[in-house]
């Protein structure tokens, strides 16, 4: 039904979009206090103010289901969906520049990938083993470290923990690489 502040034991309502899935704070050039919100429907931008979330801006042009989205150093909003592909919106410029990335750009498969964040880097789980995007050449590439330990075996979720260990769903089974290893 929306998202909800909590204010004094309350649940206040800042926004009626329906579906709003991550909360992802968003660094900018200016330094606003700007959080990404993946919805049902798009990603839209608030404004943190005086403990208040303010809509700064809905990405025009946007209506995928935004599920899974994390924010790079760059300002950049990352955004997948396991049917629908990966894609880039540009927060710092504008006009919000959408690219989706394909099998053009690396991705291995147009089908089930994850974009996940780790060490402040851009990486996708997918199919066939984890993939690193190279800012550099704009595109994805086997994750070198990962395909030494998981190697190009269908990944759906990675997180690391506070330990700097990794932690990943394969086939149904939850694994773990310990930060010696990667």
């Amino acid at each position: 039904e929306g998202g909800f502040a909590m204010k004094n034991n309350n649940a206040i309502p800042f926004n009626k979009k329906s579906g709003n899935w991550n909360f992802v704070p968003l660094q900018t050039a200016n330094n606003a206090d700007l959080i990404a919100i993946g919805q049902y429907q798009g990603v839209s931008i608030f404004e943190k103010k005086h403990s208040t979330l303010t809509l700064y801006k809905t990405i025009p042009s946007f209506e995928e289901s935004s599920r899974y989205l994390v924010t790079d150093s760059k300002g950049n909003v990352w955004v997948s969906h396991p049917y629908h592909g990966i894609f880039k919106i540009s927060v710092a410029d504008s006009t919000y520049p959408i690219k989706k990335y394909d099998q053009q750009q690396g991705v291995p498969a147009p089908l089930n990938n994850q974009v996940y964040l780790l060490n402040g880097e851009i990486v996708l789980a997918t199919e066939k083993g984890i993939f690193i995007y190279q800012e550099e050449k704009d595109r994805f590439v086997a994750h070198p470290e990962f395909e030494k330990t998981i190697g190009k075996k269908s990944v759906r979720y990675i997180n690391q923990d506070k330990n700097g260990n990794y932690w990943f769903v394969q086939d149904k089974m939850v694994g773990e690489i310990g930060r010696a290893h990667v």
